[in-house]
């Protein structure tokens, strides 16, 4: 069919197209009217980087800053998030039924208000007799927390560090509410997952100064013995090359021993996301990865494109399950690389044990031959020596220890509240023009199926071009009805027409 063909049928069966486009326009201005009014609360928040340096995100490669705020767009509408913004919403408990019932509505369409207000009805009628089973409402929130989740919107500009928190509901206090309410949970979370690993750390170095006080103690009362058995009360004597030599293995000990205790911190770290989970974009070596980074961005892109597949298919679209499959595979692969990450740090902190026990054989040693050429006096050295890396040591681990506490004691995140949201006074949809829109572009394809399945039914003849190629015999002439000036006997019969006779060469 051509062109020319379907206009023809379109042109003849006109009155039908009308009627769908009728149809139409009045469909979406009927659903334009049943649909309660949305309302959208936004907030916009200013997430700055990490920046222990003093580095600004102008400085940080384009790659780690789009995976820094992809993470941080997950994290605005995890689970986690959704738990601890539903609490705050105060809707749980018996007491507070209305108000959850009013949020469910809010949230809902028209025939899912219609059942939410039927099922508060029965609630409140039966409240007295039927005790709340605490797991049926636990399930409950955790629902109505993912329901949550989904509504809320998080999202920022290119290469911008504001990120705009919304939420859309036919109520628009509750949209306000639980946006803010939904900052407030993102901004505690926040600052949970950035003095997490602080505190973890602190307690670390706190087991471990334990026994290097210890250590400290041992040594000066190994001194003090010496001196008081030798009578000896102090020693200017100077260090020869064997001193000198014991006192560089003793400082490479020392270095060797704090590298040890941070690799050991780093794989606690590592670890301890690898079985709790968290943030692994907060471990300074994951964050360093660039493989990790990548694999986060792809897992980014990766849900996005399956939040546009959920809206386009269902579930058991094939598409849908492939972007299911390959999200999993990206997260495990993901998983992997960290732990790859891992075995980097326990591969280096293997070297590092034994580089110090490599040095600390040196230096034992060493001592041994000192102890040899200085078996009086310089015994009294040695002793000297041992306590000071005794107290190197623990004034290293202090030091961290103490760097680590204020880090675990902070109050402050890098997230800053630009504005919080405020009841919109006008609703953002349903949209009339778009509705009408819409409805007019469905109603026109309705109208074209309907004409071409009115035609197939009711063949017409409406041009020479029909008969020839439907009949496949020539055309020797037309007949055409044309408008006459003069109405005759003959004319009048034709309804003031005359007929014109045109031969096809």
């Amino acid at each position: 069919m051509s062109f020319t063909q379907l206009l023809r049928i379109l042109r003849g069966r006109a009155r039908w197209v009308v009627m769908a486009l009728v149809l139409g326009g009045a469909a979406a201005l009927l659903i334009t009217e049943l649909t309660p009014a949305q309302y959208t609360a936004q907030a916009a928040l200013l997430v700055s980087l990490p920046n222990g340096g003093g580095q600004t995100n102008a400085a940080m490669p384009a790659e780690l800053y789009s995976g820094y705020m992809a993470t941080q767009l997950d994290l605005m509408t995890s689970q986690e998030v959704a738990t601890r913004a539903l609490k705050d919403l105060n809707v749980s408990g018996a007491a507070n039924t209305k108000r959850r019932q009013r949020l469910e509505n809010a949230m809902g369409g028209p025939i899912s208000n219609a059942i939410g207000s039927v099922r508060g009805f029965f609630s409140n009628l039966f409240s007295s007799r039927k005790a709340v089973n605490e797991a049926d409402a636990g399930s409950a929130d955790q629902l109505l927390a993912d329901r949550l989740r989904r509504g809320v919107q998080a999202a920022n500009g290119t290469n911008s560090s504001v990120v705009n928190v919304g939420f859309t509901s036919s109520d628009p206090e509750i949209s306000r509410d639980v946006v803010n309410a939904f900052v407030k949970a993102y901004l505690t979370t926040s600052l949970a997952l950035s003095v997490g690993p602080a505190k973890n750390h602190a307690q670390w170095f706190d087991d471990q100064t334990k026994g290097l006080a210890q250590n400290v103690e041992s040594a000066q009362s190994d001194l003090s013995n010496y001196q008081q058995k030798h009578d000896i009360v102090t020693s200017n004597d100077q260090l020869d090359t064997e001193m000198s030599r014991l006192q560089e293995l003793s400082a490479q000990l020392t270095a060797a021993q704090t590298k040890t205790y941070d690799l050991k911190s780093k794989q606690q770290e590592i670890q301890h996301f690898l079985t709790a989970g968290g943030d692994a974009g907060l471990i300074p070596d994951v964050l360093a990865n660039p493989m990790v980074q990548g694999l986060r961005e792809k897992i980014a892109e990766q849900q996005s494109t399956l939040m546009d597949l959920r809206g386009k298919v269902g579930p058991n679209h094939p598409e849908y399950k492939a972007a299911v499959s390959e999200l999993a595979s990206l997260k495990r692969h993901l998983r992997q690389e960290i732990q790859t990450v891992g075995q980097s740090v326990n591969a280096s902190l293997a070297a590092a044990k034994a580089q110090e026990k490599s040095l600390s054989n040196a230096t034992a040693q060493q001592r041994a031959r000192v102890l040899s050429l200085r078996r009086s006096r310089s015994q009294l050295d040695l002793l000297k020596s041992k306590v000071q890396n005794a107290q190197n040591v623990y004034d290293e681990a202090m030091k961290n220890m103490s760097q680590a506490r204020m880090a675990s004691r902070s109050t402050n995140t890098n997230v800053s509240l630009v504005s919080a949201a405020v009841a919109p006074a006008r609703p953002s949809g349903p949209s009339l023009a778009k509705n009408l829109g819409l409805g007019l572009v469905v109603g026109f394809i309705l109208g074209i199926g309907i004409a071409l399945g009115r035609e197939l039914q009711d063949r017409r003849i409406r041009a020479k071009e029909d008969l020839r190629d439907g009949l496949g015999i020539p055309v020797l002439a037309v007949v055409d009805m044309v408008a006459g000036r003069r109405r005759t006997a003959n004319t009048r019969a034709l309804g003031g027409r005359r007929l014109r006779l045109s031969v096809d060469g």
